[in-house]
């Protein structure tokens, strides 16, 4: 009899009950995820939202016009990630918790992603580069 296993211990090759879940705490996706992330459907609500406020600024509701841009703090949840390995969606601030079983499965095998694909925040970070220098390159073209 093996001295580490008490007695009446089953054996783990017949044990019926489930492995322990992993915890969060023990096991940080971010490392072997491959998300990218989709700023548009934010883009489209920064536009919507600047439309409603100069809407309302024209018609005189000046109160209106500076208290509808409080739920700016909504923004990150309108930016989204996309995982290429299980092709799930979901709003940014939940990116940290997505193991789907490709990721799992990187991890338990003690690999990293394929290649070196930007954090998902450098992403947000970039997008807002680009869009912000878009939204330049449309005013100054509109305003000559």
């Amino acid at each position: 009899m093996d001295a580490t296993r008490r007695p009446g211990a089953l054996d783990p090759d017949f044990d019926p009950t489930p492995m322990a879940l992993t915890r969060l705490r023990d096991f940080d996706p971010r490392e072997h995820q491959r998300l990218v992330i989709n700023p548009f459907l934010a883009l489209l609500g920064v536009l919507g939202q600047a439309w409603l406020i100069r809407a309302l600024f024209v018609a005189g509701h000046t109160f209106w016009s500076a208290t509808i841009g409080a739920p700016i703090w909504l923004l990150p949840w309108l930016i989204q990630y996309h995982c290429l390995d299980c092709g799930h969606t979901g709003p940014y601030p939940r990116h940290r918790r997505h193991a789907c079983p490709a990721v799992v499965a990187r991890w338990q095998g003690g690999l990293s992603r394929r290649w070196r694909f930007p954090s998902p925040w450098a992403q947000v970070v970039v997008w807002g580069w680009v869009l912000g220098a878009l939204g330049v390159l449309v005013a100054v073209l509109a305003s000559g």
